[in-house]
């Protein structure tokens, strides 16, 4: 509103505002999805570092990464299957994955 005063007292032309101010309500939008859907797509992992941090009388990380690489290594050595390693790979492997919508 302030922008449309301004402009209109210094006779400029104001034609784009509008579309200026929809793709500016548009990309909130599209932000707000896309964490939402990031922190469902990383919510495993944040309920089992809360799990083990919770039960942790001391160095709560420790626990939690600890039993998480443990189990990962049993898996791997007594059934010879990485799906835990395939799992994690498909949730850390890039920063920009998360990125669900892009201008």
């Amino acid at each position: 509103m302030l922008l449309t005063i301004i402009g209109v007292s210094n006779d400029m032309d104001l034609v784009g505002i509008g579309l200026m101010f929809l793709a500016a309500i548009a990309s909130l939008v599209l932000i707000y999805c896309s964490a939402l859907v990031t922190s469902l797509w990383l919510l495993p992992t944040i309920g089992w570092l809360l799990l083990f941090s919770a039960f942790a009388k001391k160095t709560p990380l420790l626990w939690a990464g600890g039993v998480f690489i443990l189990v990962g290594f049993f898996e791997d050595f007594i059934y010879g299957t990485q799906y835990l390693a395939n799992w994690v790979q498909s949730r850390a492997a890039n920063p920009n994955q998360y990125l669900i919508f892009e201008f």
